[in-house]
């Protein structure tokens, strides 16, 4: 299963223990994943590998988060060169504790 990594310290703030189930969540969208604490993760950074599928996560997924606005290096001369990408490690989250499903 997918597992979002997460300094101890930000966890903490959160009240967030390590295996606990949290809901990654901003203006776009949610998911719900299981949590990994690692002093691997600077502070205010988390990290989700690429690669799952829907039904991995308890809830949405992390395609979710993201936008589709074509970057820079999609466009040539006003074209779109290939389809649109999106920028997942330009993405603004907030985690809390899933207490619940629907949370």
């Amino acid at each position: 299963h997918p597992l979002l990594r997460m300094n101890p310290k930000d966890a903490a703030a959160r009240n967030i223990k390590d295996n606990d189930v949290v809901s990654v969540f901003n203006d776009r969208g949610k998911m719900k994943c299981k949590v990994l604490l690692t002093e691997g993760i600077i502070p205010w950074g988390v990290h989700l590998a690429e690669g799952w599928w829907t039904r991995h996560f308890y809830e949405g997924h992390h395609n979710e988060l993201t936008h589709d606005i074509p970057t820079p290096s999609t466009v040539s001369q006003g074209r779109l060169r290939y389809e649109s990408n999106f920028a997942s490690y330009d993405v603004l989250v907030e985690v809390k504790k899933a207490l619940r499903k629907g949370e």
